[in-house]
């Protein structure tokens, strides 16, 4: 669970409360003279409304000079344990050679290997209609010989991109949302809760999330990667371990 509270870095430093509370008391007392020797110049009410602002101003000035933090804090036992498991089983060391323009187009993408901005839709859109892509609209470039050019660089950035896609394994590609692209998933689950990793064939072993920042090179022989059993990530993923409970299991897999 993530709670979220208000904190004063003000507070932790005795030396520091002390000057502030002597910077308030004396500009609340000088407000307050001021306020009694415009009475004898303006209305009464009018003196009131300015001796109201002036002390909101010196609060809200106090609130600032205390430096407050809305902190976010992350219960870990309470949020639970999230179980991520990664198939490296024989099928996942294959590259996807019949992948569309459009599915590489989206995982490069996902990999942040183009920018986010880029109408990605849009051009995959086109790719599934067997149509070349605008890769640049009049809207962005009016000028023709400088759209032409603009069209042509990022064409070639984009079809670069969909190329190494194409040479990545899948286990690489599972390995790359994990760790790296444009949103990493590990960095989001662990928002959420405990992260565990493991990988998984025939059978299943625990990872160090810091293994992920490598390529993944399983040994074929301890987890007898040329099957692939969901079961024995159930298994390896305990409804409770050390009194934190499975919040849930991400599994990234081709299904074979």
């Amino acid at each position: 669970m993530i709670t979220q509270r208000l904190v004063f870095h003000g507070f932790e430093s005795a030396a520091w409360l002390a000057v502030l509370v002597v910077f308030l008391t004396a500009g609340a007392a000088l407000i307050v003279l001021l306020f009694r020797y415009e009475r004898q110049l303006i209305p009464r009410k009018l003196g009131n409304v300015l001796l109201s602002l002036r002390l909101i101003v010196l609060a809200v000035l106090g609130g600032i000079l205390l430096e407050p933090v809305l902190a976010w804090t992350l219960d870990v036992e309470r949020s639970g344990r999230i179980m991520v498991a990664v198939d490296v089983s024989q099928s996942m060391e294959t590259k996807d050679e019949q992948a569309t323009d459009s599915e590489k187009l989206r995982t490069a993408q996902a990999l942040g290997l183009i920018r986010p901005e880029f109408p990605v839709e849009e051009w995959c859109k086109a790719f599934d209609e067997k149509q070349e892509p605008q890769w640049v609209s009049l809207a962005e470039e009016p000028d023709a010989t400088r759209l032409a050019a603009l069209s042509d660089s990022r064409r070639d950035t984009v079809r670069g991109a969909m190329d190494e896609v194409s040479k990545l394994t899948r286990v690489e590609i599972a390995r790359r949302l994990l760790e790296n692209g444009g949103t990493p998933l590990i960095k989001e689950l662990s928002q959420l809760g405990q992260v565990e990793v493991c990988l998984f064939a025939g059978e299943v072993s625990l990872l160090d999330p810091e293994a992920l920042q490598r390529p993944l090179e399983p040994n074929g022989d301890s987890i007898r990667w040329n099957k692939t059993d969901l079961m024995q990530v159930m298994a390896a993923a305990p409804a409770e371990r050390k009194g934190v409970k499975l919040a849930g299991v991400v599994v990234l897999s081709d299904g074979r």
